[in-house]
């Protein structure tokens, strides 16, 4: 079943041609390496699918109700808080529980106004917290923010670097476990073994859909069923991972 479907896009900035009339869908649990030179307009493309860049022409229909977590370059962090609150922000339902469940405990230490009120509150928050995947969902995050080399999770946003920030919004995209990912070079300002454990958990624990741009072409080998690559705003589709794509890419040529 699609994920999203994008037919027919086309893009330009002043004269230059970025995107000549793309179609792309994307299935549930398909896993995509898009590759192409620097400047062809690969970023430019994923961003009108995760719906934050308008096209000039052509459409892009994504599931109802699906959720698209998309990786940019210039991450959108909420700078006031800690990373660990950053990346368990993306599970909308599990945040809100754990917030009103947060505001319940500080007023009942406080004792201000109606404690009946305030223990009710806490443990629908409670409830809800389990329903949402409880409190291992914290613990999880937290893990996660280690395995890419974010050790210090309650260190603010905002006194990180720009490639450690990065890093808290790929755990954000990794937690929330959307439909599709839509990951931008998340390779950037990661070290061998955190590079290693992502590969590892895109490919055997990650079940949704994957759209992946990188240079990485191990990667890319370890982790897609099919590569698309963007040349001359045109987009070319291969079975298999790298080596399939250079594989497919010669025949095309002789072709």
């Amino acid at each position: 079943m699609p994920i999203i479907n994008a037919q027919d896009i086309s893009k330009s900035y002043g004269s230059r041609q970025v995107l000549d009339g793309i179609s792309l869908t994307i299935h549930a649990g398909q896993k995509i390496g898009l590759v192409g030179a620097n400047g062809c307009g690969k970023t430019t493309l994923v961003r009108i699918l995760a719906g934050v860049e308008s096209t000039d022409g052509g459409k892009v229909v994504s599931r109802r109700q699906a959720n698209i977590g998309y990786l940019a370059q210039i991450p959108d962090l909420d700078v006031e808080r800690s990373a660990l609150d950053n990346a368990v922000a993306g599970l909308k339902s599990w945040n809100a529980a754990y917030q009103n469940h947060l505001a319940a405990t500080q007023a009942i230490e406080a004792g201000s106004g109606s404690m009946q009120q305030h223990l009710e509150a806490q443990a629908k928050a409670a409830a809800d917290l389990e329903q949402a995947g409880g409190w291992s969902v914290s613990h999880r995050a937290e893990a996660m923010l280690g395995h890419l080399g974010v050790e210090q999770v309650h260190r603010l946003v905002g006194t990180m670097s720009g490639g450690e920030q990065r890093r808290v919004a790929l755990a954000r995209i990794l937690v929330a476990e959307p439909a599709l990912a839509i990951l931008d070079e998340p390779t950037n300002h990661l070290d061998i073994e955190a590079i290693e454990w992502l590969e590892n958990h895109l490919s055997e624990s990650y079940t949704g859909a994957l759209l992946l741009i990188s240079h990485d072409r191990y990667l890319i080998d370890g982790v897609v069923d099919r590569v698309c690559e963007l040349d001359g705003g045109n987009l070319y589709g291969y079975e298999g991972g790298y080596r399939g794509y250079l594989q497919g890419k010669a025949e095309r040529e002789d072709r």
